[in-house]
């Protein structure tokens, strides 16, 4: 094996993380987040969130005793995409990485207490999410966002899941549009809202 500068970086880095746990901690949970980042194939700027917040925390880790890498990393990442308007479904990365979901919200419980703002699961913001992965156009879009609004301010569907009253927006503004050929099964599989849950929620609009 050659003996180059690479490895020498590599003996450097492996000395440097034995002779420190604090930076054995942090190198692992920005491993774990960005392994479980391209599994959920999570933007960078997403990442990069997850990874900045993750590093404020371990400077700051005594509140999160009791806590493992594992649970923090993965809440850390439901943060990030929150803060980054692309919320991930606590079921999804629960499945992804393993870590059970009550373990994920014992530890967002407490690293939620030295993030400065999450922002709230509304259904605009879902709605946004979605046009996008739909690849719907611009104004159908802007359509959708406008009655996910209206929705949320004139309280027409409070107590539903914000992900339903998003679907049942998108659905709406499909239904103004003829020209649109996604269909409910697409916004169905792209929301992980049953169809007849957001068929429901349109009826009762």
């Amino acid at each position: 094996i050659s003996g180059g500068s690479g490895d020498s970086k590599i003996t450097t880095m492996s000395t440097r993380l034995g002779s420190n746990s604090e930076d054995r901690s942090l190198f692992k949970g920005h491993t774990l987040i960005n392994k479980w980042g391209n599994l959920l194939n999570l933007q960078k700027n997403i990442l990069s969130k997850a990874e900045e917040q993750f590093s404020k925390i371990e400077n700051s880790k005594k509140t999160l005793k009791g806590r493992s890498i594992e649970s923090i990393a993965a809440a850390v990442l439901y943060i990030a995409s929150r803060m980054c308007s692309v919320p991930l479904r606590p079921h999804d990365i629960e499945n992804t990485t393993g870590v059970p979901i009550k373990d994920i919200k014992g530890a967002y419980k407490g690293v939620k207490n030295h993030v400065n703002y999450i922002p709230p699961l509304d259904p605009p913001r879902y709605c946004s999410n979605f046009c996008s992965k739909l690849g719907l156009p611009g104004e159908v879009s802007g359509n959708a966002y406008k009655i996910a609004e209206a929705i949320k301010q004139k309280r027409l569907l409070d107590g539903r899941n914000p992900r339903t009253i998003a679907s049942a927006a998108i659905y709406i503004a499909i239904q103004l549009s003829p020209d649109c050929k996604v269909s409910l099964k697409d916004i169905s599989q792209h929301s992980k809202i049953a169809e007849n849950t957001i068929k429901n929620s349109y009826k009762d609009l």
